[in-house]
């Protein structure tokens, strides 16, 4: 596509999410938890930095807000082409407090549209071979290029992307004050924060999958004995409350406003997949859902330490999530059977666990593995 043919549709789409305010994007963060840590009251836009883009210019604009004992957090304001949203860090450490970023979907489905670093990942790509518009994509770490990316003639649609983590409640804080962990426990806060990200798939090697299962357990256990576990995903014990429930009510109303006929998620988690399901987003491919429907009867039927199956807990509760992720690590090496070198009692249970789940994924010597992102992309959707 030629600069004038691409500037001239540029002209003439729809309203996009770029008319929204910035008072708008606030509001899809404002939750009652978020208002109660944060005065946003006291927001003061400091600076402006302008970055080029593909055939135009963004904006990157950040301001302050104070947290109530007088510590800042920086507040970012992004708009390119494709991505408009709001995200707010920590000053001290960069960590992501909370972030919503909606994603016009019109490129998908084409080589402009995968993001930088999938990109570079899956073709070897240089930064000056990657194409200018999904440099600023930024937010993801899969492609938007695949034929189940494409959207149907006469939709047009957001994805949005959600974070949500209390600061105050820093998971590595709580796991530094346990006594019996087996792991080091700042490794296992970024474990937990990405367990993909261990996963050895370019270093397969017995030492590298011993150590995956050996953090896994680390949580798992906990979950198997009745405690509380965090998430897969999860940097804080909790997040803000009612943030997810606020953002999907507050985006809906933005995206009719600018003009959209849909709101779009990928989950990566199960318990994430299961939340969208019951604020009414459906599943845009029936034979990826069905091989979804299947693969969760199978991690609900993995029997449990106190011989009852997983389906017996909530469909959210973070041992099923747990237990959905660790089959991408199992179809590495589906004859090796992982040693922990623990206690012998917990190396028991572990060895229990593990053979119920090998049971339960593996099928005429696969391995099933859920639909989900990074690997794959299941579309969920809502129609506005």
């Amino acid at each position: 596509m030629g600069k004038q043919e691409f500037s001239h549709r540029l002209k003439t789409e729809p309203a996009s999410i770029h008319t929204a305010s910035q008072q708008e994007l606030l509001s899809t963060i404002a939750c009652e938890g978020f208002k109660k840590s944060f005065d946003l009251g006291s927001f003061n836009l400091t600076q402006k930095k302008v970055v080029e883009v593909h055939e135009g210019l963004g904006e990157d604009q950040m301001g302050t807000i104070l947290k109530r004992d007088g510590k800042k957090y920086r507040v970012h304001f992004i708009r390119d082409l494709d991505n408009y949203g709001v995200i707010v860090t920590d000053e001290s450490n960069e960590n992501v407090v909370t972030k919503v970023v909606l994603r016009e979907r019109s490129h998908d489905g084409s080589f402009e549209s995968g993001s930088p670093q999938y990109l570079k990942i899956i073709d070897g790509l240089s930064e000056e071979q990657i194409p200018e518009r999904s440099r600023h994509i930024g937010f993801t770490n899969w492609s938007y290029a695949e034929k189940n990316d494409i959207q149907e003639p006469g939709v047009k649609s957001l994805e949005l992307s959600v974070i949500s983590s209390d600061p105050d409640r820093v998971l590595l804080d709580q796991l530094l004050k346990k006594n019996r962990l087996f792991v080091n426990p700042r490794e296992l806060a970024k474990f937990i924060d990405d367990p993909f990200a261990y996963i050895p798939f370019n270093e397969v090697s017995e030492k590298t999958i011993n150590l995956w299962w050996k953090y896994w357990f680390q949580v798992a256990d906990r979950g198997m004995r009745g405690k509380e576990i965090p998430q897969p995903g999860q940097t804080s014990q909790r997040g803000f409350d009612g943030f997810f429930s606020n953002t999907l009510q507050t985006t809906e109303v933005l995206a009719k406003k600018t003009g959209h006929t849909h709101l779009t998620a990928i989950p990566t988690w199960t318990y994430v997949w299961h939340a969208f399901i019951e604020r009414g987003y459906k599943p845009t491919d029936m034979e990826q859902y069905q091989e979804t429907i299947d693969f969760m009867e199978r991690i609900g039927s993995v029997i449990l330490s106190n011989d009852k199956p997983v389906s017996t807990l909530s469909p959210k509760h973070p041992l099923a999530s747990w237990l959905s992720v660790a089959p991408f690590v199992l179809q590495l090496n589906p004859d090796f059977v992982p040693t922990l070198g623990i206690d012998p009692v917990r190396e028991k249970r572990f060895q229990e666990l593990y053979t119920n789940l090998k049971n339960a994924v593996q099928s005429n010597g696969e391995v099933k593995t859920y639909p989900f992102s990074p690997g794959r992309s299941l579309w969920l959707s809502k129609k506005l």
